[in-house]
């Protein structure tokens, strides 16, 4: 047997810190790469932040008129006619708004318009002759509107959407100035729906609506910049700034270009400029939301600018307003990290009062440098000093740096709001120890486990730990030594197995096998394998175990008990579920003998058995328990080592494939039994019948049977009937056929 010893071709701490370098690495390219996957996480990190401290809400120029449930029951269903936008856009403008942008399209014509009205009435030509020189002199509703946002700094805007279309004439409204790397990372479009013509040639701008949601659905950031058809478009709250200021031109800037790119640049890495006001965004034109809670000051129904505007003359002057629908079934909804409803108008809004307030949530240019940083460092620190220091004190330094990443992070956001995430370094560098520590404590533990691995299986909790103490590695082979062998199997699992499906099968045979493992092992057995439904187990191997026979014969007793215990309850279970089972009864035989134990099998996969005579012997007493009616046959070998017991002789017997005869007994009970007046005058009578047998002197065995006294056997399923029943039977046989004189009264079993 060789001594246990796992030996490294290379040190164990360069197989530690290979193992962390290489874990490391995989964690750094994942971050490289960026998948989706980690993009969704971080903007989760950064929506937590959002809810547990939202931006503070400050005044700003920035109103909403909303078309709301209230301003919908005062002045109707929507669509409105155009001369209430007309209205709207007029008394705004005589208010003193600095600019008016749409959140709606208006891309058909009015079906309230005078003539589009008369065109849909059913009558008479002649009276259609009549009425249309009076319809033409009423006012178009698109045309009032029109004049309407002509006179007025009005924005609408258009949907942009992926695809391909026919180049379309297009008069945009704002300038572009910007470094080539900017203008070319714009989102590009080709596709838009758009507001009629006459609408679009009035407005001051034109934008595109730019709802820009994560892949969760999230609306996080919003495009600043969209192209079509090589027409740079702003999105609204962009191009209502620009109007407001009365500017020209948008500047988008390139950091990098300008010559402001440096490490720790507070700008990111893109800049718009809209008059006098700059606006950090992403390189792909995103601007980063930092959303406050609703606040009722922001919004002013519909209903007061049309039919109350002189009230709210001190609200709306000199502010940019956003027109947009709020009311049910007609709003847009967004998800927001504070809500998953809100009107899409309000995000404009937000980014708007954020723009002109000049207070920006933002993703800096380093913030992946330092985030990849810090996974180096962190996972590079657990890496080389975990060999030397171990678990716990790597687990602490580790506590700590990752207790001072968190905090850096929430101190970058709620005093600077820059968003740094510390969720990956932190569970990657996590991952990284856990490697790390669990390749250390398998290569510590790689000699006791390969002892456990391969005796765990059969041996006791107790039996393992003594193994993995002796330092001695199981090898292909073996040794002989004298051992007990049990056999166990369930009679008539025929029946039983046709009163249950497959499933409720295998769960019964796992209720048997486990309660009769543990007793097998808790009196220091050794399984040695499964089948089906049956257990073959020995003792006095690994481990010598001077009392094996014994152990044996008890944990029969008590696994006859524990099924006992056990039958009511499966009875119990079977009635539940409306299906009949059969008793459950079992066939156990000991018998001890010397064997060959050891790893049997190949060098590529082995198990720890025994072979030999005695291990066939073992066999087939169990299966003459069916012959004699009882649940335990146990050889004459393991009796005399084992002499304390109520033994109860059943047969002189040459079992298949044997030329020697068998003396085999059964157990009515222990040590307490076979010590009861009760069974020694029982076993008395049994044996006075028994000589009677032998000696041919059938009348009188006869008698004896018909006149034994009761047997102590109230554990035994069934009792002694059935033994006596054999006996009864075989009587008759021999009296009718009497063997002869040379008769040694040794029993020639029929089955196995």
């Amino acid at each position: 047997m060789m001594t246990l010893g796992f030996r490294l071709h290379i040190p164990r701490r360069m197989m530690v810190v290979a193992m962390g370098l290489a874990a490391l690495t995989l964690a750094l390219t994942v971050r490289w790469i960026d998948p989706t996957v980690l993009t969704v996480a971080r903007h989760l990190v950064f929506d937590r932040y959002q809810i547990l401290q939202p931006r503070t809400y400050q005044p700003a120029p920035v109103r909403v008129i909303s078309i709301d449930e209230e301003s919908l029951k005062r002045l109707g269903q929507w669509p409105w006619p155009r001369h209430y936008i007309a209205r709207m856009i007029d008394n705004l403008t005589g208010l003193g708004v600095a600019a008016i942008a749409f959140d709606i399209i208006f891309a058909e014509p009015d079906r309230t318009s005078p003539s589009r009205v008369l065109a849909d009435w059913s009558m008479e030509t002649g009276h259609r002759d009549q009425l249309q020189p009076l319809i033409d002199e009423l006012p178009d509703h698109d045309a009032l509107l029109a004049q309407s946002i002509a006179s007025s700094p009005t924005v609408l805007g258009i949907i942009l959407q992926p695809g391909e279309s026919e180049p379309f004439p297009f008069v945009r409204r704002a300038g572009f100035a910007g470094h080539t790397d900017v203008l070319d990372a714009m989102p590009r479009y080709g596709l838009a729906t758009r507001n009629l013509q006459i609408l679009e040639d009035a407005a001051s701008g034109i934008a595109n609506f730019g709802y820009a949601p994560e892949r969760d659905g999230i609306v996080r950031r919003i495009p600043l910049l969209g192209q079509v058809h090589d027409v740079m478009l702003p999105t609204i709250s962009i191009e209502a700034l620009r109007v407001a200021q009365n500017a020209s031109t948008i500047i988008a800037r390139s950091a990098k270009a300008a010559g402001d790119y440096r490490a720790g640049s507070m700008l990111g890495l893109h800049l718009l400029r809209v008059g006098q006001i700059e606006v950090p965004m992403t390189a792909d034109s995103r601007f980063w939301v930092h959303y406050t809670r609703p606040r009722p000051e922001r919004e002013i129904p519909a209903w007061k600018v049309l039919l109350e505007p002189e009230t709210i003359l001190e609200s709306v002057e000199g502010q940019i307003i956003l027109v947009g629908a709020t009311a049910a079934g007609l709003r847009d909804l967004k998800a927001t990290p504070l809500s998953a409803d809100v009107p899409g108008i309000m995000v404009h809004a937000q980014a708007l009062e954020q723009m002109i307030l000049g207070e920006f949530l933002l993703r800096p240019g380093w913030a992946d440098a330092a985030e990849f940083i810090g996974l180096a460092v962190l996972g590079l620190l657990f890496t080389m000093a975990m060999p030397w220091l171990g678990p716990i004190w790597c687990a602490v330094i580790g506590i700590v740096f990752a207790g001072v990443g968190a905090s850096a992070s929430w101190f970058a956001y709620s005093e600077m709001h820059l968003l740094v995430d510390p969720l990956y370094p932190i569970l990657s560098a996590l991952l990284v120890f856990l490697i790390v520590t669990t390749t250390q404590h398998l290569l510590s533990e790689r000699e006791r486990k390969r002892v456990r691995s391969t005796f765990g299986r059969y041996l006791s909790p107790a039996l393992v730990q003594r193994m993995a103490e002796t330092g001695e590695e199981p090898q292909l082979g073996g040794e002989q030594r004298q051992l007990t062998l049990m056999f166990c199997d369930i009679r008539g699992f025929t029946p039983i197995s046709e009163s249950m499906t497959p499933i409720q099968l295998t769960q019964f045979i796992n209720k048997f096998l486990t309660p009769m493992t543990d007793l097998v092992l808790e009196t220091h057995g050794t399984i040695d394998k499964y089948m089906g439904d049956a257990i073959m187990a020995f003792w006095n191997a690994p481990l010598d175990e001077p009392d094996h026979a014994a152990l044996a014969v008890g944990a029969t007793l008590r696994m006859r008990t524990r099924l006992a215990e056990l039958e009511p309850i499966w009875q119990a279970e079977a009635a539940a579920e409306g299906r009949t089972l059969p008793p459950v009864r079992i066939g156990m035989g000991v018998n001890t003998g010397e064997c060959v134990v050891g790893n049997v099998g190949s060098e590529q996969r082995f198990d720890y058995s025994c072979l030999g005579d005695s291990v066939n012997t073992a066999s087939r007493l169990e299966g003459q328990s069916k012959t004699y009616g009882v649940d335990l046959v146990v050889g004459e070998d393991s009796v005399t080592l084992a002499p304390g017991f109520a033994y109860l002789e059943l047969d002189l017997i040459r079992v298949k494939g044997k030329l020697n005869a068998v003396r085999i007994y059964t157990v009515l009970g222990g040590p307490e039994v076979a010590e009861t007046e009760q069974f020694q005058t029982f076993k008395t009578h049994h044996d006075t019948m028994l000589a009677a047998y032998r000696a041919q002197d059938w009348a009188s065995a006869a008698q004896l049977i018909e006149e034994r006294p009761a047997a102590p056997d109230q554990e035994i399923p069934g009792g002694l009937n059935g033994l006596y029943v054999e006996y009864a039977a075989r009587l008759q046989e021999l009296a009718a056929e009497p063997p002869g004189a040379d008769w040694d009264g040794v029993y020639e079993a029929k089955s196995k």
